[in-house]
């Protein structure tokens, strides 16, 4: 009987295409671990946010109210106030560095809609860094203790009127001032203040009159409107395969196993 074997080149050929094989099966699992860490991360940095804007709610009044503990002439002084006084104490913070420098990075990566992406230098945003290490900055619009001065600020929840009004963005970059990309939609998310919901992370419809919900257009080429998905779906897919995700469609919350 004539036994087979194989060549030197063949068995080299072999190794080499298993070694391949297991590189980029290790790459993809760092990969798909380092994204469900920003998710939990995302999931409770959102949980940390939403208690203490209702324990403020539940001590002053709805965010509206909250305008009456403002003070200074300059918008940032004015928010300073009404955040130190209304909010902060309801939050357990490792860093606090109000409106200076020092709580997030030096630029977040141009994938974001809002100007500028420099928050760090921005003295208009209130910034600090909460105990689980996630970097936060929060701008108001101008409240005078009863309604916000800018009508602008009206949105529209999910329906056919309007039943809420903005009073502030806050943007989260999970993974704190010093690691990470900085890119939004994959660790630096977006939400938006309502007056008497809370936060509504962006990409939830929430900015237009709609009662079909599917996820936003704007993910992820603006990514701070991937926040939605991320949250709710638990995966960023929206890099990968955003025009085979649809919110409605439980069989396409992923990315198509191929």
């Amino acid at each position: 009987m004539k036994k087979l074997a194989f060549t030197l080149a063949e068995v080299l050929l072999v190794i080499a295409i298993i070694g391949t094989v297991s590189i980029l099966t290790v790459n993809n699992a760092v990969k798909n671990t380092g994204t469900a860490e920003k998710i939990v991360q995302l999931k409770k940095t959102y949980d940390i946010l939403q208690g203490a804007v209702m324990a403020s709610m539940n001590d002053v009044g709805s965010p509206y109210k909250w305008g009456a503990y403002g003070s200074g002439t300059e918008s940032h002084e004015y928010n300073k106030a009404i955040l130190e006084k209304v909010l902060v104490p309801h939050l357990k913070l490792q860093r606090n560095c109000e409106t200076s420098t020092g709580c997030w990075k030096s630029t977040i990566q141009a994938n974001i809609s809002n100007d500028p992406p420099t928050i760090d230098t921005d003295n208009e945003w209130y910034k600090f860094i909460l105990a689980n290490g996630a970097s936060v900055a929060i701008e108001l619009v101008q409240l005078d203790g009863d309604t916000p001065i800018d009508d602008d600020s009206m949105l529209f929840l999910p329906g056919d009127y309007p039943t809420d009004q903005m009073v502030g963005v806050v943007y989260v970059d999970v993974d704190g001032p010093n690691k990470g990309s900085g890119k939004a939609g994959e660790d630096v998310f977006a939400f938006i203040l309502f007056n008497e919901n809370g936060l509504y992370p962006y990409g939830n419809n929430i900015t237009i009159k709609y009662t079909d919900f599917d996820r936003d257009p704007s993910c992820p080429s603006m990514g701070e409107y991937c926040t939605a998905w991320a949250l709710y779906k638990g995966n960023q897919d929206y890099f990968t395969c955003p025009d085979k995700l649809s919110w409605t469609d439980p069989e396409k919350s992923h990315c198509p196993v191929e």
